[in-house]
Order: C-alpha cells, then sequence, then structure tokens
C-alpha cells in the first residue's frame, strides 16, 4: 500500500511540474507590452495596445492585411 501511494504521489508531483513549465514561455510574452498573446490582448481581457504605430492622423489610411474565413 504504501509503494501505491508513492507511485501516485509521484507522478502527480511530476504531472504538475511538467505543465508548469510547458506555460513559461507564454507567462514571458504576457509580460511584453508588445504581444498580443490572446483574441483580447491578455488574461485580463484588457483589449488595449501601449504601442503608438496607430494615431487618429493615420488611423484613416489602415488597409486590410489579412483575413481569416471559417
Amino acid at each position: 500500500m504504501k509503494a501505491l501511494a508513492s507511485v501516485v504521489q509521484k507522478s502527480s508531483t511530476g504531472a504538475s511540474a511538467a505543465s508548469k513549465s510547458s506555460n513559461d514561455p507564454l507567462l514571458g510574452l504576457i509580460k511584453d507590452a508588445k504581444q498580443w498573446v490572446s483574441p483580447t490582448g491578455d488574461y485580463a481581457n484588457t483589449r488595449h495596445s501601449a504601442l503608438k504605430q496607430i494615431t487618429t492622423e493615420n488611423a484613416g489610411k489602415l488597409q486590410l492585411a489579412w483575413q481569416f474565413s471559417t
């Protein structure tokens, strides 16, 4: 019984450690304001970009660059 408990404990600990490390690159990107890591910008759904390339002066000149059809 102790052997079974030890195996269960080790396997559950290993699984959580693996999933934590696989998210590290994404978590690093979230901290970079230049990265848009989800459809809403970030996990807080802020839908805000701190970038300054689009202004009220040049917004009217924007054109379609790509589209995705479903």
